[in-house]
């Protein structure tokens, strides 16, 4: 196993909505500032920059129930 196979892959805004067309950057900031569980989750802070666990972030779309 490489070092590259266990390193996280975190991501910013912009470079999320960016690789995945299915969310935006405003969507990803309002659920930044409305759900703590995503925020604990999934987000990372260093400074003033947000970064988004990608694996974490996926995992948690998945196990989230699809509200009608």
């Amino acid at each position: 196993m490489t070092p590259k196979d266990t390193q996280k892959v975190y991501l910013t805004i912009n470079q999320f909505a960016e690789k995945y067309n299915f969310v935006t950057a405003d969507s990803l900031r309002w659920h930044i500032k409305t759900n703590k569980q995503f925020e604990k989750e999934c987000i990372r802070r260093f400074g003033r920059r947000i970064l988004i666990d990608e694996e974490k972030t996926l995992k948690f779309i998945e196990k989230t129930p699809y509200n009608k």
